[in-house]
């Protein structure tokens, strides 16, 4: 706390900063004097509030200030809190879904203007169809493809986007205009003369508006926490309700789960057939699947290591911690994905001798066509294109982890095993996203002992 001592009609305001490397104390020391006439209570008020505001100001610390912005409460957050809280990929969610959904409308508005009342108003619309994102189309007669043609996968990452999204945007697929800007960058255009606005006044699922409700509500109680606002209004807000992941979705039971490995049986050897077997088997995440090198598999043993996560920005793949520090795991395989995986070994092998002059050897497990990692959207692509005739449920990669937990579930396995198998923080996550799939099997345990009192051996 800063020290004020009256020096005739001034104040000497003096802030300890701590102990240098000699050991002599650090001081920070101004001079306030009061306005002529001013009486000595009225002076010593103002004094107060002058050794408040420099201490504030030497020392760094956040001040309450109604006044700004939420786009600049924001840009606070994002810079001094962020970095040392919360993991990178989990940022740039926060970012996305904030500049998408929030701050076109209400970057400009006050905090002080910014009533809970407001909030819930912004919820609501968002999920009856009130979303701010924007996409683009090719324009007709774009000389976009040329421009692209037979240099996809250099120009891709020349621009900061994947190779899917200049495919979509070259075959006149709607993309984000973020995507379009770049691409329109790169080139030296406006983005107007290469593309043109879908008009779009699309609902956001109950998941997204509540990631919404999730990165404000962590920005203002890290500003409340900080001093830097009086209230952390969204207290006071009602929160959108959150689907469970696992109910949002389709995943199959165990007869679909048979039909989908004999599709997989049938196909001929390739990475995605060895990594859709693996996904529905050991119920990794996405990221966690495309992140494996072969250092992190023993054949031998049997054993895979769960080490990395993988995670897309700017163009380029970087690994990751996984999700928890629970999801760093060892999983034992079983004879099924052992076997798959020593084939599908000898076969990239072959691959790679042959694609070799453009080949880059980085060891990645399940890679794309180059030896890099597999695009996330391609991936969950090839899994529809090959159960589009089959008659199976519309499912997505995802939908593999949720289907091995509900199979494990379904086979009397207990939510601490679960759990361990699929990297959760807590026994309680587990019982949290598969509730239903517990009930079910606790429904059915429950018959099948009401089958064994009521048999008639048990009456003899």
């Amino acid at each position: 706390m800063a020290t004020i001592t009256k020096r005739g009609n001034s104040f000497l305001i003096m802030v300890s900063m701590g102990y240098g490397d000699d050991g002599k104390q650090i001081r920070k020391t101004t001079t306030f004097k009061p306005p002529k006439g001013t009486t000595p209570a009225k002076a010593a008020k103002l004094a107060d509030a002058a050794a408040h505001e420099f201490e504030t100001r030497v020392k760094g610390l956040p001040t309450i200030d109604e006044n700004q912005t939420l786009g600049s409460l924001c840009d606070w957050f994002f810079t001094a809190i962020a970095p040392n809280k919360i993991r990178e990929r989990t940022v740039d969610n926060y970012k996305n879904v904030l500049n998408l959904h929030v701050l076109p409308t209400l970057g400009n508005v006050k905090l002080k203007d910014l009533t809970a009342a407001r909030f819930d108003s912004l919820f609501a619309n968002l999920s009856k169809g009130g979303s701010t994102k924007e996409f683009v189309k090719l324009r007709e007669g774009s000389p976009l493809p040329e421009w692209v043609k037979n240099k996809l996968v250099k120009t891709a990452k020349e621009m900061g986007i994947s190779d899917p999204s200049l495919k979509k945007a070259v075959d006149g697929e709607s993309i984000k205009a973020s995507i379009a800007d770049k691409i329109a960058a790169y080139y030296k255009k406006p983005t107007a003369t290469l593309f043109e606005t879908v008009p779009t006044n699309k609902a956001l699922s109950a998941t997204t508006v509540h990631s919404i409700y999730t990165a404000l509500s962590s920005i203002f109680q890290s500003a409340y926490k900080a001093g830097v606002i009086k209230e952390n209004t969204l207290r006071r807000t009602t929160p959108p309700p959150a689907k469970s992941k696992a109910t949002e979705g389709v995943f199959l039971d165990e007869e679909q789960a048979r039909m989908f490995l004999t599709i997989l049986d049938e196909q001929p050897q390739s990475t995605y057939r060895a990594a859709f077997i693996t996904l529905l088997y050991m119920g990794l995440r996405s990221g966690e699947l495309r992140a494996l090198h072969w250092d992190d598999i023993d054949l031998k043993q049997g054993l895979l290591y769960i080490r990395h996560g993988l995670h897309y920005k700017n163009g380029e793949f970087f690994l990751t911690p996984p999700k928890t520090a629970s999801s760093v795991r060892v999983l034992k395989l079983p004879n099924d994905v052992l076997n798959t995986l020593i084939e599908y070994k000898a076969w990239q092998d072959e691959e790679i001798a042959r694609l070799k002059p453009v080949w880059n050897d980085n060891g990645i497990v399940f890679a794309n066509t180059m030896g890099g990692y597999l695009d996330g959207q391609s991936f969950n692509k090839k899994l529809k294109k090959l159960i589009s005739d089959s008659g199976l449920p519309d499912i997505h990669v995802h939908s593999l982890r949720h289907t091995c937990a509900s199979l494990l579930i379904n086979n009397h396995t207990t939510a601490a095993t679960v759990a361990a198998h699929l990297g959760h923080s807590s026994v309680d996550t587990t019982n949290r996203v598969y509730i239903h799939s517990f009930q079910s099997a606790q429904a059915a345990a429950a018959e099948g002992l009401q089958t064994i009192l009521r048999s008639p051996a048990s009456a003899n």
